[in-house]
């Protein structure tokens, strides 16, 4: 019995060492690739993609990432709210889409 649990351990060490970490998997593809993928995902995805690892925040940090983000997020108009509670210095952001062309949705 005791030779099936070690059989069944070596077997579960054999596959989580086939599996690919998600760095490694990240150095797998080009970072243009890389970039490309990661700026079509929701700002709220991207702050989670920066808590994976070092290098998925570093990736998330380069100048051309966020200007490639910045600039594909600037086609989707979205309004930015601030607000800061009066009995403390912290400042809650939201963010909305904005509703597009609402001049040329009025009757004349």
């Amino acid at each position: 019995m005791n030779l099936r649990r070690h059989k069944v351990s070596e077997d579960a060490q054999t596959r989580s060492s086939s599996l690919l970490t998600s760095d490694e998997l990240l150095l797998k593809f080009p970072i243009d690739l890389v970039i490309e993928i990661f700026s079509r995902l929701p700002l709220k995805s991207i702050a989670l993609c920066r808590c994976v690892s070092k290098r998925w925040s570093s990736v998330l940090r380069r100048p051309d990432f966020t200007d490639v983000f910045f600039t594909r997020s600037s086609t989707r108009h979205k309004l930015l709210f601030a607000c800061r509670k009066e009995d403390k210095k912290e400042v809650i952001n939201f963010s909305t889409p904005q509703p597009q062309n609402l001049v040329s949705n009025r009757v004349a």
